[in-house]
């Protein structure tokens, strides 16, 4: 599998390099600096991120650029947490006409390349690049002649030096639903005259965590659908690559295809989001403040809902078996879908919990025709630089897949259902625990 694995990605190399277009750095198989034990830090990506043409262009007295930076932007958390709220502040600055400016996804603000997680080493910050594309990470809007793409913070730095800071420390959000919110933040900002704004990174954030967990964002669901930001969406080519390397796991060997939106969808998989790891405390502390599940995992076309309000004698019980399923409740959920062929697991779960999900799987079918593949995130041949972003590739297959079940109270499992709700597809086909 690893000589067939290097060849695919050779001849991916070369498909890509050739490509006219290409503005991103070339892909890496085998480690590439000097100290491989080490996390990449992704310098290329840093540098294609400079190279941004806007980042080149003139400022004379009297541009009327202006631009807007969260510098509260979350960090320290997941993946699935920074994204969703990167929409509604790119969302923000696209409807205040302000250049939107984009940052890295920071996991420790302190001044070195290197953290730790659960006793490993992971990189400090990555360049959103290397996971996803469109107008939010500085592509051009294809039909909105008059938005400007946005810019790093860095270059933000250089040309706004004395920015207007604003300082949120009294905020107190008490807005009624999704829509309120950032209207009322579109009017706050349409009355600052200063071309530079720059929120303090020490003030809560624009849009308040327990938003995301309620259904009262929905109200702003059809403005963000219908805009640039979702609509020209995409995840980065470096993520993309992923699954055309490991394209050997989901589809027929005949199947090749060229170039990077070479598939619209994977026909045959499921897809499960099964989240273990933090959630075995999480789902505990999420009881004991009542929550409901993510406004994203609550289209009101969703089959699966949830009842926040049981008796507090079997409250525990509910939230556990939807947010930490039990493997015959998942094994359950599963085969009662639409038969399907293969399955992808995305789960940060133990590899011996896992193993043992496959053979249930495998032995509960009940008949003949049994899954031809189990998969699991632990399968995926990903280069370095694709290890350290894996959650955004198993976003990527996730959203492609031609069934998901996710978790409702997930940031990451709402990403995916907010992009497969915005491609129109039939929520029969996205299910929750």
């Amino acid at each position: 599998m690893a000589g067939s694995f290097y060849l695919l990605k050779a001849k991916l190399e070369e498909v890509f390099e050739s490509h006219p277009s290409n503005p991103y750095p070339r892909y890496h198989t085998t480690p590439d600096d000097h100290n491989p034990a080490l996390p990449p830090l992704y310098e290329e990506w840093i540098q294609y991120e400079r190279n941004l043409p806007q980042h080149f262009e003139s400022l004379p007295e009297g541009n009327k650029s202006k631009f807007i930076f969260m510098a509260n932007h979350a960090h320290g958390v997941g993946w699935g947490n920074v994204l969703q709220e990167m929409f509604l502040n790119a969302y923000l600055a696209y409807s205040t006409n302000r250049t939107f400016v984009f940052d890295n996804y920071t996991w420790d603000r302190r001044d070195s390349d290197y953290s730790e997680f659960k006793g490993k080493t992971i990189p400090s910050r990555v360049p959103i690049s290397t996971m996803i594309a469109g107008p939010m990470i500085g592509d051009p809007f294809e039909t909105e002649m008059n938005a400007s793409p946005a810019v790093s913070s860095e270059y933000f730095r250089s040309v706004c030096p004395e920015p207007r800071i604003i300082e949120l420390k009294d905020y107190r959000p008490n807005w009624k639903d999704g829509l309120e919110i950032m209207d009322r933040w579109v009017n706050e900002i349409n009355s600052i005259d200063d071309p530079c704004i720059e929120f303090s990174r020490d003030s809560p954030p624009l849009f308040d965590l327990w938003l995301f967990f309620q259904n009262r964002i929905l109200s702003l669901w059809p403005s963000l659908r219908s805009s640039p930001i979702i609509t020209q969406f995409s995840f980065s080519p470096l993520i993309k690559s992923a699954l055309v390397s490991n394209r050997h796991l989901f589809f027929p060997s005949s199947h090749y295809s060229f170039p990077w939106d070479w598939v619209d969808d994977i026909p045959g998989l499921m897809t499960v989001h099964i989240r273990r790891g933090d959630f075995l405390e999480f789902c505990r502390e999420l009881e004991q403040v009542n929550s409901d599940f993510q406004g994203f995992n609550a289209f009101p076309e969703m089959l699966d809902k949830f009842n926040s309000s049981e008796p507090t004698e079997r409250k525990w019980e509910e939230y556990r078996k939807h947010c930490l399923p039990s493997v015959d409740e998942m094994v359950h959920k599963i085969n009662e879908g639409t038969p399907l062929k293969k399955i992808f697991v995305m789960s940060n779960a133990p590899k011996m919990w896992l193993q043992q999900l496959k053979e249930t799987l495998q032995s509960s079918t009940g008949t003949d025709e049994k899954w031809e593949e189990i998969y699991t995130s632990r399968d995926l041949i990903l280069t370095r630089e694709q290890k350290y972003v894996s959650q955004a590739v198993d976003m990527y297959i996730a959203e492609k897949s031609q069934t998901f079940v996710g978790n409702g109270f997930s940031s990451l499992s709402s990403n995916i259902m907010m992009l497969r709700m915005a491609k129109s597809i039939d929520p029969i086909n996205s299910r929750l625990w």
